[in-house]
């Protein structure tokens, strides 16, 4: 009888301790965790097909972060929220004046994926394969141009998914790119160069012809464009 009696003041003991234990909710891309206070919770890497993922913030202004981890303290419910770039903007002669915009966390991922300095580079495949296809493909874009006018791409190394803990949704390239001493076409305005080449891929829906007509940078009519193609 004393054993039954020891157990169950035993087991009522540690219900009650569970019940009192305190917990944070965490919510981030329309998910909500429970957490419980001092322990660690690892945010999750996000994959977008078209963008490149910068990491996780306490606000929408994106100053408070990025955050790949969190040790709650309190009670109080945090939300966190995800920051992006668009793949198909991000071109090399853009690079430097957004890395001054990031932090320095950001500005390690973003030298990862894009670092012209003769390296081993490693990023997602799908960045990978839009540095380095060619014309008459789904992938060529305005990355593809951008990059290719400044160094030359080659992936020298697939990177399955099961190599990373947690484990990604897509698979990850090792790529080199090989910076050139002068750039393999000669053009008198790089920024209207760079300028046509967005205008060429922002509405791909559209034909070229509107594409270009419709570009603010430009600021040429649909005859002008008629007549140069």
């Amino acid at each position: 009888m004393k054993k039954v009696l020891l157990f169950l003041i035993l087991l009522a003991t540690t219900l009650n301790l569970t019940s009192c234990k305190k917990e944070c909710i965490i919510n981030y891309d329309g998910t909500s965790t429970t957490v419980t206070l001092n322990e660690t919770f690892e945010l999750p890497q996000m994959e977008k097909e078209g963008y490149i993922f910068l990491g996780w913030y306490k606000d929408e202004s994106y100053t408070d972060g990025p955050y790949e981890i969190f040790i709650p303290t309190t009670t109080e419910e945090v939300n966190f929220y995800a920051k992006w770039i668009d793949v198909d903007t991000f071109e090399a002669n853009k690079i430097i004046d957004l890395i001054n915009e990031l932090n320095e966390r950001e500005k390690e991922i973003i030298t990862l994926r894009f670092g012209l300095f003769n390296q081993l580079e490693m990023t997602q495949k799908e960045v990978a394969d839009r540095m380095q296809v060619g014309p008459g493909t789904k992938d060529y874009g305005a990355l593809s141009l951008a990059v290719q006018y400044y160094a030359k791409p080659e992936i020298v190394a697939m990177v399955p998914p099961n190599c990373f803990i947690p484990r990604p949704n897509v698979g990850s390239a090792v790529i080199r790119l090989t910076r050139y001493a002068e750039p393999p076409v000669q053009v008198e305005d790089e920024k209207k160069m760079f300028a046509l080449i967005r205008a060429s891929f922002n509405q791909r829906r559209k034909t070229l012809v509107n594409g270009l007509t419709n570009a603010s940078e430009l600021k040429v009519s649909k005859e002008q464009v008629l007549v140069a193609l």
